[in-house]
């Protein structure tokens, strides 16, 4: 028998919804990761189920290009983006993340380092490349200063 109750039920305040983050293939940071992975599944226009983990962006730069249209011709912006200290929802889409964050686990507390390296190929595959470590072994490799 479970015993409820119902005051603390009414006063709970969930963790608020991060906005979704997707690390572009040039992102050089820190993150801290604020809990373990959880799936969601599939809805609305979703093209599939996805592996998440919120965390925190210590600190991290990416570029990030904006299309738009000028007098009827499309255009791009290319900006640089600077993070500090904040709080996303890490999609674990590409595939190098889905498999190496998991391989870091227990994640919640841990500080990773994420440098994006960019797009590799060959005869028979094709996908976004990543630098995952901890933060300890990035600094004993030399990646961080």
């Amino acid at each position: 028998m479970y015993n409820f109750d119902m005051e603390k039920i009414t006063q709970f305040e969930p963790r608020p919804a991060l906005k979704f983050w997707n690390p572009t293939l040039d992102f050089v940071g820190i993150i801290e990761c604020l809990g373990e992975i959880r799936h969601i599944a599939k809805t609305g226009n979703m093209k599939s189920d996805v592996d998440v983990v919120d965390v925190r962006i210590l600190q991290g730069i990416e570029t990030i290009e904006e299309i738009y249209e000028e007098m009827g011709r499309e255009k791009t912006k290319t900006s640089q983006k600077e993070y500090a200290n904040e709080e996303r929802t890490l999609t674990l889409a590409k595939s190098v993340l889905r498999t190496a964050m998991p391989n870091l686990a227990p994640l919640a507390g841990k500080k990773i380092f994420i440098a994006g390296k960019g797009k590799k190929s060959g005869k028979n595959f094709k996908y976004d490349d990543y630098i995952v470590l901890e933060e300890s072994d990035a600094r004993k490799v030399g990646l961080i200063r």
